[in-house]
């Protein structure tokens, strides 16, 4: 009887401990991120992920100028293409748009590429870009411009000019000018 005593006791003994061990492991495994700076009672915070949102405002798009055929655009997240046919020397085509951070976070426009005219387009047209105050008739690398979460916006125009130069360096037929271009936004470093 004595030695069924002793057996008893350290099967007790390792049940207990067992089942010690199971609800501590229990509690690790189901255990809640707190985080602190709650108020008064509450020192739990729920964690979100931040992200910039950048894209083109929707209803933003206004189109001016002198194009002897309706120009087509299209804006899709921060690409963007315009085909447009000037009538005569000395008219301006002109885009204006805006493009929105709707994130929690900054963005930095970081480049813009742009496509290039024909060598032949080259002779009696130009363009620029013009983002935020800011020039560009190429593509551009290594910017800084950085847009602000929560719905700020930065102003976008495209122009189109046919040049005034010599009658014999004009095309002899109506030209189609396609403008390419998308605009790439990285987190602020």
């Amino acid at each position: 009887m004595r030695k069924s005593k002793k057996s008893e006791r350290k099967t007790i003994i390792l049940l207990v401990a067992v089942l010690l061990f199971m609800a501590v492991g229990f509690a690790a495994y189901s255990q809640t991120l707190n985080i602190g700076g709650g108020t008064s009672g509450n020192s739990s915070k729920a964690v979100f992920k931040n992200a910039w949102n950048v894209h083109y405002k929707s209803g933003t798009l206004q189109e001016s100028g002198a194009a002897t055929v309706t120009p087509t655009s299209s804006l899709t997240d921060t690409d963007f293409t315009f085909n447009v046919t000037l009538n005569k020397p000395g008219d301006t085509y002109v885009a204006t748009w805006k493009v929105v951070n709707d994130g929690t976070i900054n963005a930095q426009l970081t480049n813009i590429n742009l496509s290039t005219l024909t060598s032949a387009q080259q002779v009696f047209a130009d363009y620029k870009l013009t983002y935020d105050g800011v020039d560009y008739t190429t593509s551009a690398s290594g910017l800084s411009n950085v847009i602000n979460a929560n719905g700020a916006t930065k102003d976008v125009t495209l122009t189109v000019t046919y040049k005034n130069v010599a009658q014999e360096l004009l095309p002899t037929t109506d030209q189609t000018i396609t403008i390419n271009g998308s605009l790439i936004y990285a987190d602020v470093a």
